[in-house]
């Protein structure tokens, strides 16, 4: 076997070595995305039929991290009180499990209005 046969199957090798290793990536980061999307629209579905919570304009949005890790969830939006802030946060957490960070973007203003029914 001579030199150039050698380097050009290690090339092929090793090409093809990075070729695979960038689809599982890049499937991988494809499924997380789909996890997340899933989790985002039960946790919304969750806020947005919860009695105490209706009318108010609060959204989860899921996060995953680029490496391994946990999904994160942020529950976002304006609410009247302090009450309906730690239910946002209590609906959230157990629509997403126990494996999923719940972060809380809450903001309590007094005068925060609710959507028309």
């Amino acid at each position: 076997m001579t030199s150039w046969t050698a380097a050009t199957i290690v090339i092929v090798l090793v090409t093809g070595a990075a070729i695979a290793w960038l689809v599982w990536f890049l499937e991988s980061r494809r499924r997380s995305r789909r996890l997340a999307e899933d989790l985002e629209s039960r946790v919304n579905e969750r806020l947005r039929r919860e009695p105490g919570l209706g009318g108010l304009e609060v959204v989860a949005t899921a996060g995953t991290p680029v490496r391994r890790g946990p999904v994160t969830l942020e529950v976002g939006g304006v609410v009247p009180s302090e009450s309906e802030r730690r239910m946002a946060l209590a609906a959230a957490r157990c629509a997403s499990g126990p494996d999923v960070g719940v972060v809380d973007g809450l903001r309590v203003e007094a005068g925060a209005r609710r959507r028309p029914a």
